[in-house]
């Protein structure tokens, strides 16, 4: 039994998919399915009934993840302490929404840099509901995210920024030179939205649900570039920050009335086991210089 071959299952059974885990972990569909059959074969059991889409544990594999859930649990707090002793570990895995990653990140990331050079960030793209699955899976140390829905007993969170969502339609809009919106302007409006595991679109699934309608949308990405593409052409209408509005030409951002206002803040989990770049991320952060 190697420490490899256990990471390779528990990728599979937390996204109930090898095809998926296989992308998470950057290494091919085969390594992870002979690793599980490896495993198998080494302790005479099924963990996995493979089944015609996807697969499901047996019990043995039930009883298996418990114990290899712990296991890397454990392996991972005693990397992570001697990495920090040895004074090696100078990464910090982030998560950020596209929207935080083009309008607030890069100054963020330009003031700590300056401050911890040696200290590396590697940053991942996703949705505000992937990114903390992420995070709960331990893929991430820390993700930046909007907090207005993120409960304070599951985690911790430091607030450091307010942003507004506008409603963001072409120049050439018949709703251009409006100075305020409500949801009820927006009913008929064809919408290009972000994927289903953004924060944006829940809120905008929630406005509209909220006057008995169904958002008119037409297209969903997961590229910021795509849906201000879409808004600039007039092809559809949209929900993003200010901020970004402010850095798009040929994009009308109309503020709500009453507004719509964003938290954004720090999140990382609790009773979470920290190193030294990560506590150095934090403290900058609750300092604000940036």
């Amino acid at each position: 039994m190697k420490l490899l071959q256990l990471r390779y299952f528990y990728a599979a059974c937390q996204y109930n998919n090898i095809t998926e885990a296989s992308r998470a972990l950057y290494v091919s569909q085969p390594a992870i399915t002979n690793a599980i059959r490896d495993l198998e074969k080494e302790f005479g059991v099924t963990l996995l009934q493979r089944l015609n889409r996807g697969f499901q544990l047996t019990e043995e594999g039930e009883f298996f993840l418990s114990q290899v859930t712990e296991l890397l649990k454990h392996a991972d707090q005693v990397t992570e302490i001697m990495n920090d002793r040895g004074q090696k570990r100078k990464l910090i895995r982030l998560g950020v929404p596209p929207m935080i990653g083009t309008c607030l990140f890069p100054n963020i990331y330009k003031a700590f840099k300056l401050l911890y050079p040696e200290i590396h960030i590697d940053t991942k793209e996703h949705g505000s509901r992937d990114l903390l699955k992420l995070l709960d899976r331990d893929y991430l140390d820390l993700v930046i995210l909007p907090t207005n829905e993120i409960p304070v007993s599951d985690y911790n969170i430091i607030n450091f920024s307010n942003t507004e969502t506008v409603f963001c339609v072409s120049n050439s809009h018949a709703l251009a030179d409006k100075k305020k919106v409500s949801i009820d302007d927006c009913l008929a409006q064809p919408l290009i939205l972000f994927h289903s595991g953004f924060y944006h679109t829940t809120l905008v699934n929630n406005l509209f649900k909220e006057r008995g309608a169904e958002p008119n949308i037409i297209h969903t990405s997961t590229q910021l570039e795509t849906i201000i593409q879409f808004i600039r052409k007039d092809i559809a209408c949209g929900f993003l920050f200010d901020e970004v509005v402010n850095n798009s030409s040929g994009v009308r951002g109309i503020p709500f009335d009453p507004p719509i206002s964003i938290q954004v803040g720090l999140v990382y989990k609790k009773n979470h086991q920290m190193f030294t770049a990560m506590i150095d991320f934090i403290q900058f952060i609750k300092a604000g210089d940036f």
